[in-house]
């Protein structure tokens, strides 16, 4: 399937014009937070050997953990026990991935009144 994208891309009139040119779009940085711990980014990476890792995005410092298995009860299990130490964040941000988007993720939410956008 891949193979048919990029020859349907290369042949594509429209695909080639526009790819000589993309719109420059000036970047939208993120308003600096008032207090540590306030607002923080999540994402999951992984190795080139398979290994997946939660990487934690504060406005003042950044945190990395080894997540096995990167399930949403994993990921839920971590940052309850993150809370306890360091408190909540007010938001959380994350792509839609699916740890992110699950019923005990939205829960974890609830329970410590955080805003996940």
């Amino acid at each position: 399937m891949g193979q048919d994208i990029e020859v349907y891309v290369k042949s594509c009139g429209h695909c080639i014009k526009n790819a000589a040119d993309p719109i420059k779009v000036p970047l939208q940085p993120w308003p600096g937070s008032q207090k540590p711990w306030s607002r923080i980014h999540l994402d999951f990476a992984e190795t080139q050997k398979g290994k997946t890792f939660l990487v934690i995005v504060v406005s003042f410092s950044v945190d990395a953990a080894w997540l096995s298995p990167a399930t949403s009860r994993a990921l839920v299990a971590y940052l309850r026990n993150l809370f306890r130490l360091s408190g909540p964040p007010d938001t959380m941000m994350s792509d839609n991935g699916g740890q992110f988007v699950s019923v005990e993720f939205a829960k974890l939410c609830a329970d410590f009144n955080i805003i996940h956008l």
